[in-house]
Formats: structure tokens, C-alpha cells, sequence
């Protein structure tokens, strides 16, 4: 027996991803997504079990690896913005403030995206601009705000740069950490994916990229709030003979709906019968009396 669930919902027929509105940088790290960064037009949905373990191959975790790897090489690549870098980030940086009104955030990930083109045109890796992006996205999370667009350019791009050059500082030594346990992760997400394929019912795939979700639904409320994408989520859960479930079907911690069984499915639904045969019965009798 399958019950499917829906937030709010019993029954859905579907898992479809909308698309947010028109492309925005990325926001923030997606803590219950794996640590992810997405861009405001990703493409995200929920795959439901039948094609999701299909989809589980090395190709498609790799932005899943890059943030798990990231964190995990943060404590060995502690290199600090040179003054060198800070000087000459500040001119290039007021002269793209002048001409958008980003935030220091926004003027951090814009500046860096260009430095990770320049990094990973002829790198020959792969993995060089997954690993050189999130680095940026990530150092300019850490130390620029994304409130700050009304400000003057020369506080906002002192920031900018502080970001943009920490990216730098530390992007050769992500590379090469990230390269040394790459497959590893690799095998690991994949054995992963296909965990949370069978076990939760399916999993999100973020523009054909798994997303490593502690809790699915806290993983699609985080990227609805965060870039205005919304997932329907249509959750699978089979059902033992001895157990009971219980659906929050409205979110608010009352089970809207529960299934009990104490011995085999068909002694469950002959219990289930009989009850309804002795209503009929009653009524039948009330009317002829």
C-alpha cells in the first residue's frame, strides 16, 4: 500500500517545479540543501522515486560534492586578501558600483564571477568552475552584506573586496584539496542519491543536480524563501504490515490522516468491511421499523 503526501495536500497527482522570476544572482547558502548556492532562475523539482534512482550518477552530484567538499577544506585553506588584491579590486569595483545599484554581495559575486572565468579558461579541470564559484559565493556571503545597495561605493566595495580577494586567496588551495577527494565524494553522493531515492520516495534535482537534503521539505521551503522557487513535494511512504502512520497533512503538527494495522492488510480490511456491513444493517432495520 502507498500513501503519497503533500504538504497541505493528500493525493497529488504530481511534482512540479515553478519557476521563480526573472534571474537574480544567488542569495545565500542553502544550509538545509547541502550548503548549495542557486541562482533565482534554477530549475528545481522533486523526482519522485520511479526515475529518481536513474538519475543518481556522478555527473549529477557534483554541486552537491563541491559544497560538501568546500567546508570540509575551509580549515585548511585560511589564506587571507592581499593588499595587492584589495588595491587594485577597489577601482574596478567603484567603477561597476557607479553603474548598478548591487549591493556589496551582489558587486562581490559579480567581480569574482569574472575572476573564476579568467581562472578556469584554460585550467584543463573540469571542476575548476563549480569549485572556483561556490568558493566566491561563498567568502562573499561571509563578508558582504546584501542590505547595503544604498550605500556609498567606496564603503560598499571596501567590502567587496574583502570578499572577492579572500576567493582569490584561497581558490588554488580549494582546487587542489577538493581534486584530492573528489571521486571519493563522488561515490559516497551517489550511494547517497540513491538512499534517499528509496527511502524518502525520491529527491530534489537542482538544473539536473542532486541536492543533498537533510529534510526534503525544509530543503524546499528553504529555496522558496530564498530565490522564489516553489516545489511541490509527492512524497511516497510504503507501509509495513505492522506499522502506523501518521500524516501531517496541514502542517501545523495534527496528523490530518492515520493508517493503523495490527496484523496482515487483508484482516485489516475485513475489519474495515464488516464495520460498514453492520451500519448498513442498522440503517436498514431503522427504516423498516
Amino acid at each position: 500500500m502507498s500513501i503519497r503526501s503533500w504538504p497541505g495536500f493528500v493525493g497529488s497527482l504530481g511534482a512540479f517545479a515553478l519557476v521563480g522570476l526573472a534571474p537574480r544572482p544567488a542569495h545565500a547558502a542553502l544550509d538545509a540543501c547541502g550548503g548549495i548556492f542557486l541562482t533565482s532562475d534554477a530549475r528545481c523539482s522533486y523526482v519522485p522515486k520511479q526515475e529518481c534512482e536513474t538519475s543518481c550518477q556522478t555527473t549529477s552530484v557534483e554541486q552537491s560534492c563541491v559544497a560538501t567538499l568546500a567546508t570540509e577544506c575551509d580549515s585548511e585553506c585560511t589564506a587571507t586578501a592581499t593588499t595587492e588584491c584589495t588595491k587594485s579590486c577597489q577601482t574596478s569595483c567603484e567603477t561597476d558600483c557607479q553603474e548598478q545599484a548591487r549591493s556589496s554581495r551582489g558587486l562581490c559575486r559579480g567581480e569574482c564571477g569574472g575572476d573564476c572565468d579568467g581562472q578556469c579558461a584554460s585550467a584543463g579541470d573540469e571542476h575548476c568552475r563549480p569549485s572556483c564559484t561556490h568558493n566566491c559565493d561563498s567568502k562573499c556571503e561571509n563578508h558582504c552584506p546584501n542590505d547595503d545597495a544604498d550605500e556609498a561605493c567606496s564603503t560598499k566595495c571596501s567590502r567587496t573586496c574583502e570578499g572577492r580577494c579572500t576567493a582569490t586567496a584561497t581558490v588554488t588551495c580549494q582546487r587542489e584539496c577538493q581534486t584530492t577527494r573528489f571521486e571519493s565524494c563522488q561515490t559516497t553522493t551517489v550511494e547517497q542519491c540513491q538512499t534517499d531515492c528509496h527511502d524518502k520516495g525520491g529527491a530534489i534535482f537542482c538544473d539536473g543536480q542532486f541536492v543533498n537534503a537533510s529534510d526534503l521539505r525544509d530543503c524546499a521551503a528553504e529555496i522558496e524563501a530564498e530565490i522564489a522557487v516553489h516545489i511541490d513535494l509527492d512524497l511516497d511512504v510504503d507501509l509495513d504490515t505492522d506499522s502506523t502512520v501518521k500524516l501531517d497533512t496541514n502542517g501545523d503538527g495534527d496528523a490530518g490522516c492515520a493508517v493503523a494495522s495490527g496484523g496482515s492488510t487483508g484482516s485489516g480490511l475485513g475489519a474495515w468491511a464488516l464495520a460498514a456491513l453492520a451500519v448498513g444493517v442498522a440503517a436498514r432495520r431503522r427504516r423498516a421499523g
